[in-house]
C-alpha cells in the first residue's frame, strides 16, 4: 500500500521530469538562453530554475555555450541543448536504392549514405537485403562518428503500407524482397535499435507540415507521382492510415480519362496508367513531343501493365528520363502542342484529385514527385484550373517543397520526433 510520503516522492519525480522536458523543449525551439530566460519562459522560481539547470547539466542534456553581458554583476551563463545527447536516423527504401540520414538531437544532419540496388529476391538471398540496410545505416553513422547503438530511433519509409492487423508490408510488389514481410520486426532485429516503419508518402506529408505557408493547415492531401503513384491524408495534422494501413494506395482505382488526345483505352483507365511516368510518356508521344518524335515508345518497351501490379515500364531508366525530359521541355515553353499536352495531363491529375477533394474537403492539396517537379508551375496551374472549372473544387493546389530527398527527410523528422519525445519525456535521471 502506498503512503503519503511515497506519493509525494512520486509526484515530485513526475513534476521534475515535466519541468526538465519543458526546459529542453524550450532550448530546442528558441535556442540558447540564460537561466533567467528559462525561468521566465517556464514560470519557475530562481532557485528551482538553478536546480533544474544543474540537474540537466549533470545528466549531460545541456551544456554551457558562452556568457551574456549587459547586466550588472557576473556575466550570465548561456545554456544550450546538448545535441550529442542523442541521435536518430531516417531511411528511405525506394525502388532502386536506399538512402540514410543521421542527425543529432538538435536536428543537424551529421551523416548520410546512399546505395543503389534492386530489390528482386534473387538479388538478395538469405536475408542479404537486411544486411544491406544495416551496412548503409552503419556507413551513415560512421560519417557521423557514432556507433549504431547511439541511435535512439530509426524511421524507415517504404513505397507500400504496413498492415496493422498482420504487421506485414502490403502494396509493394515492386520491391519484391520486402513485400508481405514483417519489415518492422526484421529491421529492429538486424539493427538492434528501435525501428518504426511508415509509408513513404505519409512521411513526405509530415515533412510538408513544416512549411510556413501550411502553418495553419489542419487537413492536407498529398499526391506523389513519379514511377508510381502514392497519396497521404492528414486530418487534424495526423496521418490517416486506414483499418488495414492501405489509405492512399490509389494507383489501381479506375478513373475516366479526360485527355483530348492519346486517350488510354478501356481497361487501362486507372490512376497509375493515366499519370505515372509511363502514362506521361504515352501522352507525350500522342503529341509527338521530343524525345518521342524520334524515339517511339516501342523502343523504350512501354507495355501494358501486368495484371495485378503496377507497370515495370514506368520504372525503367529509359522511360523515366524520356518522360521527365518531355515534361520539362513542355513546361519551359507551354504553347501549341506542348501547352495542349500539359492541359491534358493537368485534367488527368484533376480527375484524380476531384475524388479526394469531394470526400475530404482538405485545406490544401500538395503535388509532389518527379511529375510535379518536371511540370512545375505551368502544370500546377493547369491542375488547379481544371479542378476548379471542371469539378467545382476550390482547394488550393501547391507544389511540394520536398524534392528528391523528401522521403528520407520525412523519415528523419519522424525519428527525431520520437527520439526527442523519449529524451524530453524522461527528463533528467539524476536524483535531486
Amino acid at each position: 500500500m502506498s503512503t503519503d510520503s511515497t506519493k509525494r516522492v512520486g509526484n515530485a519525480t513526475v513534476l521534475r521530469a515535466l519541468n526538465d522536458g519543458a526546459a529542453l523543449e524550450a532550448l530546442l525551439r528558441h535556442g540558447p538562453m540564460t537561466s533567467a530566460g528559462l525561468q521566465e519562459r517556464l514560470g519557475l522560481s530562481k532557485p528551482a530554475t538553478a536546480t533544474l539547470v544543474a540537474r540537466l547539466e549533470a545528466a549531460r542534456l545541456v551544456e554551457r555555450s558562452g556568457h551574456r553581458d549587459g547586466r550588472p554583476g557576473p556575466r550570465a551563463v548561456v545554456w544550450t541543448l546538448r545535441a550529442a545527447a542523442g541521435y536518430a536516423a531516417g531511411v528511405d527504401v525506394a525502388v532502386g536504392k536506399i538512402s540514410v540520414l543521421v542527425a543529432d538531437l538538435g536536428g543537424q544532419v551529421v551523416g548520410r549514405s546512399e546505395r543503389e540496388t534492386e530489390w528482386a529476391a534473387e538479388e538478395h538471398p538469405d536475408g542479404a537485403h537486411l544486411a544491406l540496410v544495416r551496412a548503409v545505416v552503419e556507413e551513415a553513422c560512421a560519417h557521423a562518428e557514432i556507433g549504431l547503438a547511439d541511435l535512439l530511433q530509426v524511421a524507415v519509409g517504404f513505397p507500400g503500407s504496413n498492415d496493422p492487423a498482420t504487421g506485414r508490408l502490403a502494396y509493394a510488389p515492386h520491391i519484391e524482397v520486402w513485400n508481405d514481410q514483417d519489415v518492422e520486426a526484421q529491421l529492429g532485429e538486424v539493427l538492434g535499435v528501435p525501428v518504426a516503419v511508415e509509408n513513404d508518402v505519409n512521411l513526405v506529408a509530415l515533412a510538408e507540415l513544416g512549411r510556413e505557408d501550411l502553418a495553419d493547415v489542419t487537413d492536407l492531401f498529398v499526391l506523389w507521382v513519379d514511377q508510381g503513384v502514392g497519396a497521404a491524408t492528414l486530418l487534424d495534422r495526423r496521418i490517416r492510415r486506414g483499418r488495414r494501413g492501405g489509405a492512399g494506395e490509389i494507383d489501381h482505382v479506375p478513373v475516366p480519362d479526360p485527355a483530348r488526345r492519346g486517350r488510354e483505352p478501356e481497361g487501362r483507365r486507372n490512376v497509375a496508367n493515366l499519370v505515372q511516368l509511363d502514362g506521361v510518356a504515352r501522352l507525350a508521344q500522342a503529341y509527338r513531343l521530343p524525345p518521342f518524335d524520334s524515339a517511339p515508345l516501342d523502343t523504350l518497351r512501354i507495355d501494358p501493365a501486368p495484371e495485378g501490379r503496377a507497370s515495370d515500364a514506368a520504372r525503367s531508366p529509359e522511360v523515366r528520363k524520356a518522360a521527365t525530359s518531355a515534361l520539362e521541355r513542355a513546361s519551359s515553353e507551354p504553347v501549341g502542342d506542348a501547352g495542349d499536352f500539359l492541359d491534358d495531363l493537368g485534367r488527368r491529375l484533376a480527375v484524380v484529385l476531384s475524388m479526394v477533394v469531394g470526400v475530404l474537403d482538405p485545406d490544401a492539396v500538395v503535388l509532389g514527385g518527379e511529375v510535379a517537379v518536371a511540370g512545375g508551375e505551368p502544370l500546377r496551374g493547369r491542375v488547379a484550373t481544371a479542378l476548379r472549372t471542371e469539378h467545382g473544387a476550390l482547394a488550393p493546389v501547391l507544389l511540394s517543397t520536398a524534392q528528391g530527398n523528401g522521403v528520407v527527410e520525412g523519415a528523419l523528422a519522424a525519428a527525431l520526433d520520437e527520439a526527442r519525445r523519449r529524451v524530453f519525456g524522461a527528463g533528467s535521471v539524476t536524483p535531486s
